[in-house]
């Protein structure tokens, strides 16, 4: 399934559209005060890793009947970011 080919043209795409849009997002939260005072590559990093393996466990792993309630698990994936990223009050 891996091609470098594929890749080489997803690059770009992913790059410019998500990327960027995620850094930007993460420098203006910084900025405000309201993330920890880490690298924004690193906190780029563990971002996606959560995303990814939320998307690919939701929607290749497991099947559709085991989320009961998707509005209350979005909620709690915004709450553990944001409680996973935030400075300690």
């Amino acid at each position: 399934m891996y091609s470098e080919e594929f890749k080489q043209e997803l690059k770009p795409i992913v790059s410019e559209m998500i990327i960027h849009h995620f850094i930007k997002v993460i420098e203006t939260f910084k900025e405000r005060g309201d993330l920890i005072d880490k690298p924004t590559p690193i906190l780029l990093r563990m971002l996606l890793t959560f995303l990814y393996g939320y998307f690919s466990s939701r929607f290749v792993l497991i099947t559709d009947n085991f989320v009961m309630d998707e509005e209350a698990e979005l909620d709690e994936i915004v709450r553990f970011i944001m409680d996973g990223l935030r400075k300690p009050v």
